[in-house]
């Protein structure tokens, strides 16, 4: 962690608080009513419209934690691409 908090040019601390603020944040949450894949027959309009707008914002939360992952991945990769050489 020091070596990437280095080449970030922050503190080790900050960047731990940081890494340790994130992983609290992604921690599970608990388990509450999955809405169905199928939806039901009788669903209305503005339900079907609720649950793809809940649907939507889950799938944007969970890019946003994908496109972190990668940068993260991407900088460590260089680091120790760095390193071997």
């Amino acid at each position: 962690m020091a070596d990437i908090a280095a080449s970030l040019g922050i503190p080790k601390p900050t960047l731990s608080a940081w890494y340790h603020q994130e992983m609290a944040r992604r921690k599970p949450k608990p388990a509450v009513a999955v809405t169905p894949l199928v939806p039901p027959a009788e669903e209305t309009t503005e339900q079907k419209l609720a649950r793809l707008e809940r649907e939507i914002a889950a799938l944007r939360k969970e890019n946003a934690d994908l496109k972190v992952d990668k940068d993260i991945l991407k900088k460590a990769a260089a680091l120790f691409a760095k390193e071997s050489t």
